[in-house]
Protein backbone atom coordinates (compact mmCIF):
# COMPACT_ATOMS: atom_id res chain seq x y z
CA UNK A 1 0.00 0.00 0.00
CA UNK A 2 1.31 3.51 -0.80
CA UNK A 3 0.28 6.77 1.47
CA UNK A 4 3.55 8.67 1.03
CA UNK A 5 2.89 11.97 2.37
CA UNK A 6 -0.66 11.29 3.46
CA UNK A 7 -1.28 13.54 6.44
CA UNK A 8 -2.62 11.17 9.68
CA UNK A 9 -2.21 13.35 12.08
CA UNK A 10 -4.20 12.90 15.28
CA UNK A 11 -5.35 9.66 13.35
CA UNK A 12 -7.00 6.49 15.36
CA UNK A 13 -5.25 3.82 13.66
CA UNK A 14 -5.11 1.20 16.54
CA UNK A 15 -4.19 -2.12 15.26
CA UNK A 16 -4.27 -1.32 12.38
CA UNK A 17 -2.27 -3.78 9.59
CA UNK A 18 0.38 -1.76 7.55
CA UNK A 19 2.63 -3.95 6.95
CA UNK A 20 5.35 -3.36 3.97
CA UNK A 21 2.85 0.10 3.35
CA UNK A 22 4.99 3.14 2.36
CA UNK A 23 4.06 5.62 4.99
CA UNK A 24 7.54 7.78 3.49
CA UNK A 25 6.96 11.63 4.31
CA UNK A 26 3.59 10.91 6.03
CA UNK A 27 2.99 13.12 8.95
CA UNK A 28 1.37 11.07 11.89
CA UNK A 29 1.87 13.67 14.50
CA UNK A 30 -0.19 12.64 17.46
CA UNK A 31 -1.97 9.60 15.83
CA UNK A 32 -2.36 6.42 18.14
CA UNK A 33 -0.70 3.54 16.26
CA UNK A 34 -0.75 1.29 19.63
CA UNK A 35 -0.50 -2.52 18.46
CA UNK A 36 -0.16 -1.62 14.40
CA UNK A 37 1.83 -3.82 12.35
CA UNK A 38 4.72 -2.03 10.89
CA UNK A 39 6.73 -5.17 10.18
CA UNK A 40 8.68 -4.19 7.12
CA UNK A 41 7.31 -0.50 6.18
CA UNK A 42 8.82 2.26 4.71
CA UNK A 43 9.07 4.97 7.17
CA UNK A 44 11.64 7.53 5.43
CA UNK A 45 11.25 11.23 6.72
CA UNK A 46 7.66 10.34 7.87
CA UNK A 47 6.78 12.37 11.30
CA UNK A 48 5.47 9.92 14.43
CA UNK A 49 6.12 13.40 16.74
CA UNK A 50 4.37 12.49 20.15
CA UNK A 51 2.61 9.34 18.30
CA UNK A 52 1.61 6.38 20.58
CA UNK A 53 3.15 3.72 19.28
CA UNK A 54 2.60 1.25 22.29
CA UNK A 55 3.14 -2.28 21.50
CA UNK A 56 3.34 -1.41 18.03
CA UNK A 57 5.61 -4.21 15.87
CA UNK A 58 8.32 -2.23 13.79
CA UNK A 59 10.48 -4.91 12.99
CA UNK A 60 12.71 -4.51 9.73
CA UNK A 61 10.88 -0.87 9.43
CA UNK A 62 13.15 1.59 7.12
CA UNK A 63 13.34 4.21 9.72
CA UNK A 64 15.82 6.83 7.65
CA UNK A 65 14.94 10.25 8.88
CA UNK A 66 11.94 9.12 10.49
CA UNK A 67 10.66 11.50 13.46
CA UNK A 68 9.67 10.30 16.79
CA UNK A 69 10.21 12.94 19.12
CA UNK A 70 7.96 12.67 22.43
CA UNK A 71 6.73 9.30 21.04
CA UNK A 72 5.39 6.84 23.34
CA UNK A 73 7.31 3.68 22.46
CA UNK A 74 6.66 1.55 25.09
CA UNK A 75 6.59 -1.90 23.94
CA UNK A 76 7.53 -1.39 20.61
CA UNK A 77 9.26 -4.23 18.80
CA UNK A 78 12.25 -2.73 16.62
CA UNK A 79 14.27 -5.92 15.48
CA UNK A 80 16.38 -5.01 11.94
CA UNK A 81 14.33 -1.74 11.71
CA UNK A 82 16.79 0.21 9.53
CA UNK A 83 18.65 3.20 10.65
CA UNK A 84 16.61 3.44 13.93
CA UNK A 85 17.62 7.02 15.34
CA UNK A 86 14.91 7.01 18.29
CA UNK A 87 15.53 10.23 20.61
CA UNK A 88 16.63 10.14 23.94
CA UNK A 89 13.79 9.56 26.67
CA UNK A 90 13.79 11.51 29.51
Amino acid sequence: MNLQGLVLANADMRGADLRRTDLSNADLTGADLACADLTGAILCSASFQSARLVLADLRHADCRATRFQDADLTGARWEGAIDLDLPEQT
